[in-house]
């Protein structure tokens, strides 16, 4: 596949054109996500459960704390998750 033939963004041209052997790795860093998100969590004081989350539940601009951590992290595991067919 050239270049002109890539999908906008380049990361999308990933998610296409990775190889099989990549999946492996996908789920390694899944399952490595899982223990952050909950270890970020309770020391941050706020609901490891993403969908009880709100504007108020942290502090979510400050980029020092484990809230940073935990959004971090929540937007990797969103993207394995999406490259390995899990919308769990």
């Amino acid at each position: 596949m050239g270049l002109s033939a890539l999908p906008e963004p380049a990361s999308a041209a990933f998610c296409f054109a990775a190889p099989p052997e990549i999946d492996a790795q996908l789920r390694e860093a899944e399952h490595a996500a899982l223990p952050g998100l909950k270890a970020a969590a309770q020391q941050g004081g706020f609901s490891g459960d993403w969908t009880q989350l709100d504007t108020t539940s942290a502090a979510w601009s400050r980029v020092d704390g484990t809230q940073h951590f935990y959004l971090f992290t929540l937007k990797a595991l969103a993207f394995t998750r999406l490259r390995l067919d899990r919308f769990k």
